[in-house]
């Protein structure tokens, strides 16, 4: 009985793994202030604002024989320090799946994006 465990153990171990192509992350973090003399952008009556901006931007792709992905995006949070406006978040996804159904004949691809900025 033990040996056949290990048996089905490593035979779906070996599926599992399929192709040996893998995944990568890419990611970036940043921090930085914005200052502007007119935030509002107002002829008549300007607003100064200095804004903080942490951002992620990410990357994540895989190339395999059947299934490739490209999924990537951003993120960043914007806290107003002066308190004119409240705080948001804006960011972006772009992403895209190609599945191979029957190679060089049939293939089928899943592609969305998504933004969210605030709207006032």
């Amino acid at each position: 009985m033990k040996r056949e465990c290990k048996i089905i153990a490593t035979a779906v171990l070996v599926g599992a793994c399929g192709d040996a192509s893998a995944w990568r992350l890419d990611y970036t973090l940043e921090a930085g202030i914005l200052h502007s003399d007119n935030i509002n952008l107002s002829p008549v009556d300007p607003v100064r604002e200095d804004v903080l901006v942490p951002r992620l931007d990410f990357g994540l792709t895989h190339a395999g024989a059947r299934v490739n992905v490209d999924l990537g995006g951003s993120l960043e949070h914007r806290t107003y320090l002066q308190d004119t406006y409240g705080s948001e978040f804006r960011g972006t996804f772009d992403g895209r799946l190609n599945w191979l159904l029957v190679p060089e004949r049939f293939s089928w691809t899943f592609a969305d994006n998504l933004g969210l900025y605030p709207v006032s």
